[in-house]
């Protein structure tokens, strides 16, 4: 049973004062963890973006968990006065994200990670802010006493973000600062040049505010492939440049780092090195986008920096853009040596913005942080460079790991930013690790692609079918994924194994409302027939994946409305073998979307059943093993595996998040 009054409710341990935001927990033996909470009945929104909980008592042999909820614990939000109101509220193991008091960790998609900042002391006040929402999730800043200590996405949007505050047994007491439009932190929300003591990432990192300066410490127990640290606000229109002069380096082989990283990265991680990230490491010269397998395949210049020099990172917002800082928009990276731009390159915006990031390794090694300085001159022809740009992200969706001019063509006589898109293109992939590319172009009825295999090395994979625009275009296999139709792949226990030489057509044709047909036609053979249920805005798209090893693909994508094929690229004996079956009979199955069952309409038709995996409990131990089966947070130590020293001094980074949801620290 849970009581509801006034704008909260909470479980019969807790009492709550005639000024409904000071809070007593009983001490009731056995209570229950899950539901043993107070919670908010009004969501967070822009007009109510945070809430604080302040420590009236120590917290002795217990602890509490802060953060937020998803469930309605009210139905619709709705506040209901008066007496207590049968019904049941628990913690929500995927869509919650909580903060605890006794190790620090935080806990959200049935893992925890640890923050390196533990509470309980009376006084202690804890802050759980909502930086910024989407459709699908929310970043999440948590500030102990004024001070930030972690960020995190959760798996939901704002509107299904309820306060909440647990505690494990009592006796407890604190104050809630509800949320709501006229509600004032007990400090001011952060802004570009806030402290460095702010600053998200390793603990061994020394942040000096007298003298701006981030110093290398000492490392911890586990070989690392690097360090970093994170500004706690992204760059925004207002301020697009930062720098960061070298003042010691301790070893010339692994030098200081400089980059962007997206609202929650990995602290074990130099910038470049993950998705999502961009960064320019002082020892080698090189420039990293995304690269995260153990080549490390960086582009080289002559762009080393040593002691006494200065490394800026700035970016270049589309001009007239109405989109926000953290709206996923087309942005100009650069880097700077000495003030003079050794680096540009092209690069989605990721949702939140990106975040200023310097990564150190050595002992002893310190850069000085400048915010404050003014970006170099940026020539007028950059808007040249998104015009030539925008076709490629808006008709394609791909791994920023795949080099850009695998999709475009070169001008003749040009430099690469000034490229168009083509129809037809060739595809390369050198790396170990999974990319891939959707095209999602507007088509009426039917959308027709071709693929030919011109290389395929022993350990490489290929995969090519159609995908959702839901589908993850990092890291993910298509037949990882529910939302796809089919893939070919070079594995030997597969149907239908390619091979080089091999030349695949694929037709993506609507039905009725909802349904579709995907053909595809290997070598003037049929080789499948798919049905696919689907929602009514949501269709199918050209989609293909890599991994394993190196490949090279030619590839001719549909062409826009109103623009035929280039000559050559089909032919109408192709197109007519691909609608009409090919020169074998089709193989038909049935598909239908996630979360439903399809029966077979014979007994030789597989049943396809797409089922949610059973909830784990909510309280695992933020660990390496993330052993969900803990009730109760245990000593918190950092999930890491991921992030170990590999086969040389970059590191190896093979490893897959825990999480679920969210990446890992």
């Amino acid at each position: 049973m849970t009581i509801t009054i006034k704008g909260f409710v909470c479980a019969p341990t807790f009492h709550v004062a005639a000024d409904n935001c000071t809070v007593y927990v009983a001490n009731v033996e056995g209570a229950n963890l899950h539901t043993n909470l107070i919670q908010g009945v009004t969501s967070m929104s822009s007009n109510g973006r945070f809430f604080e909980v302040e420590l009236l008592q120590d917290l002795t042999d217990n602890f509490l968990m802060i953060g937020t909820n998803s469930a309605a614990a009210t139905g619709s939000g709705q506040v209901r006065a008066g007496a207590g109101v049968a019904q049941q509220i628990m913690w929500n193991l995927h869509l919650s994200i909580r903060y605890a008091s006794n190790d620090g960790g935080i806990y959200t998609a049935g893992s925890g990670l640890r923050s390196d900042h533990v509470y309980g002391v009376k006084g202690d006040r804890i802050t759980v802010y909502l930086e910024d929402s989407y459709p699908t999730r929310s970043l999440i800043n948590f500030f102990l006493n004024g001070r930030l200590v972690f960020r995190q996405w959760v798996g939901t949007n704002g509107s299904q973000l309820y306060p909440a505050v647990g505690c494990s047994q009592g006796p407890a007491t604190f104050k809630v600062t509800w949320p709501r439009s006229n509600a004032v932190p007990a400090f001011n929300m952060l802004n570009f040049t806030a402290s460095l003591l702010n600053w998200l990432g390793y603990r061994n990192i020394d942040r000096d505010d007298v003298n701006n300066t981030l110093t290398m410490l000492a490392h911890d127990d586990k070989p690392r492939a690097g360090y970093s640290v994170q500004a706690p606000r992204p760059l925004d229109k207002d301020h697009t440049y930062f720098e960061v002069e070298l003042l010691t380096t301790m070893d010339a082989n692994i030098g200081p780092s400089i980059g962007l990283t997206p609202g929650f990265t990995s602290r074990y991680q130099y910038p470049g090195w993950k998705f999502n990230t961009i960064g320019y490491h002082s020892d080698d010269g090189r420039f990293y986008n995304d690269c995260g397998d153990m080549y490390m395949t960086g582009e080289r210049l002559d762009t080393s920096v040593k002691v006494g020099s200065r490394m800026g990172c700035g970016i270049v917002f589309e001009p007239d853009s109405r989109r926000t800082h953290r709206e996923s928009q087309l942005v100009l990276v650069y880097f700077t040596r000495d003030d003079e731009i050794v680096y540009k390159k092209v690069r989605l915006l990721p949702e939140g913005g990106f975040y200023p990031t310097v990564g150190l390794y050595g002992k002893g090694d310190t850069v000085k942080v400048v915010n404050s300085t003014s970006p170099p001159f940026i020539s007028p022809n950059f808007r040249d460079i998104f015009e030539a740009w925008r076709p490629v992200y808006c008709d394609f969706r791909f791994s920023e790991g795949l080099r850009y001019s695998d999709l475009l063509v070169q001008d003749h006589g040009n430099t690469e930013e000034s490229c168009s898109i083509l129809g037809y293109c060739t595809l390369t992939v050198n790396s170990v690790q999974t990319h891939s590319i959707q095209c999602h172009r507007k088509y009426e009825d039917e959308c027709f692609f071709k693929v030919r295999i011109d290389k395929l090395s022993d350990e490489g994979e290929i995969q090519i079918g159609a995908a959702q625009k839901t589908f993850a275009v990092h890291g993910a296999l298509l037949r990882q994924r529910k939302q796809t139709a089919m893939y070919f792949s070079k594995n030997k226990g597969n149907t239908f194994p390619i091979s080089k030489g091999d030349c695949i057509h694929v037709l993506i044709k609507k039905e009725d409302p909802g349904t579709s047909k995907i053909h595809f036609l290997i070598n003037n053979h049929i080789g499948h027939r798919l049905v696919v249920k689907h929602n009514f805005s949501e269709p199918f798209y050209p989609t293909i994946c890599f991994t394993g090893g190196a490949a090279t693909i030619s590839v001719a994508w549909q062409p826009p409305d109103g623009i035929p094929f280039a000559p050559g690229v089909f032919t109408e004996e192709e197109m007519q073998q691909t609608v009409n079956g090919g020169t074998i009979q089709f193989v038909e199955s049935m598909m239908k979307p996630e979360g439903t069952e399809t029966k077979p309409t014979n007994d030789k038709l597989p049943v396809i059943k797409n089922t949610r995996a059973d909830e784990a409990p909510v309280f695992s131990p933020a660990n390496e093993e993330c052993n969900e089966t803990d009730q109760i947070p245990g000593p918190a130590v950092y999930n890491d595996k991921q992030a170990v020293l590999g086969k040389n001094k970059r590191g190896k980074n093979n490893k897959t998040s825990k999480s679920g949801a969210c990446a890992m620290m």
